[in-house]
């Protein structure tokens, strides 16, 4: 999980789409800027789509996340907009943001991660 700065809340990375971007391309790139790791493209495998209310929005102003995994080459660092990376599990789930618990409970759920 990381936490950007400014932000109380850890989150799975994750980032927006540039424009003609694909959901691969972007997430080999936001991993890239967020985590200093190279994805394996062959090994990127669609995990589920989540909905919830945004960190620090009011009025109803939601967030969805498509999530992936995949294997990857290098080690993992923080870089630009990310303050800290952590390794978390459920018991940590007042950390996490509101989509964040939703990911890693399903995720947990499938036996895609601990």
């Amino acid at each position: 999980m990381v936490r950007s700065h400014g932000k109380k809340l850890f989150c799975l990375p994750c980032g927006k789409r540039d424009p003609g971007e694909s959901d691969q391309q972007a997430l080999i790139r936001e991993i890239w800027e967020q985590l200093s790791i190279e994805l394996k493209l062959a090994s990127i495998l669609p995990a589920g789509v989540f909905c919830a209310q945004a960190d620090a929005m009011t009025g109803g102003v939601d967030v969805s996340m498509i999530c992936y995994c995949s294997e990857f080459d290098g080690r993992l660092q923080i870089a630009h907009e990310i303050a800290e990376i952590r390794w978390l599990d459920r018991t940590n789930r007042a950390q996490f943001s509101a989509v964040g618990r939703q990911a890693v409970d399903q995720l947990a759920n499938q036996d895609l991660i601990d």
